[in-house]
């Protein structure tokens, strides 16, 4: 049997202790959402103008001293954003004031992509924004003139991270992992 594929790279090992690590980081999402001062309201995001901000906030609601985790290569990128990877999930107020996990992701920069996709009116393809914004045009429920009940809705969006130190593998494992316990109405994961 082999040990590496064709460039080398070891195989996925899937066990026992990576799904408990796995359930739990998902727990860990799920809770924070519910946790003050453990989430971020999407609505701050647009108020937050400087980099320090953005810096403070992240750093207090992820509680991990960013320092302490592997960074990037790019030196001049790590001292300007001193970013990190890890995994993030939105959730929706629900009418008993819970809130609902509607997507989830992950990123090899992880303050960067959640500043991102929570900005409201980022129409960039990849953003969780314009996902949402592309289905309610395709619906006839908004029109390209009016995007204020997306902009509503985003609003009231929370979002819950987690930095890790996981391999490729498993990042994108637990990305499919949590989407599928915190069943996330928006992730898909039909090959592309």
């Amino acid at each position: 049997m082999r040990n590496k594929n064709h460039k080398n790279e070891d195989y996925p090992n899937f066990g026992e202790q990576l799904i408990l690590e796995f359930n739990s980081i998902a727990k860990e999402l799920y809770d924070n959402l519910h946790t003050e001062g453990k989430f971020i309201n999407c609505r701050d995001l647009r108020e937050l103008k400087s980099l320090k901000q953005k810096q403070n906030l992240f750093q207090s609601i992820s509680g991990k001293d960013f320092n302490s985790y592997n960074r990037h290569d790019d030196k001049k990128e790590t001292k300007q954003f001193n970013d990190h990877k890890g995994i993030y999930v939105f959730a929706k107020r629900l009418e008993n004031e819970t809130y609902e996990p509607v997507y989830v992701g992950i990123s090899e920069k992880l303050r960067r992509r959640v500043f991102g996709q929570g900005r409201i009116g980022n129409t960039s393809n990849g953003s969780f924004y314009n996902l949402i914004r592309r289905n309610l045009l395709s619906s006839n429920e908004i029109t390209n003139l009016d995007n204020s009940p997306i902009e509503s809705l985003f609003s009231e969006l929370r979002v819950s991270i987690h930095v890790s130190n996981m391999d490729f593998y498993n990042m994108h494992m637990l990305e499919i992992f949590c989407a599928g316990q915190l069943k996330t109405y928006w992730n898909s994961f039909k090959p592309h």
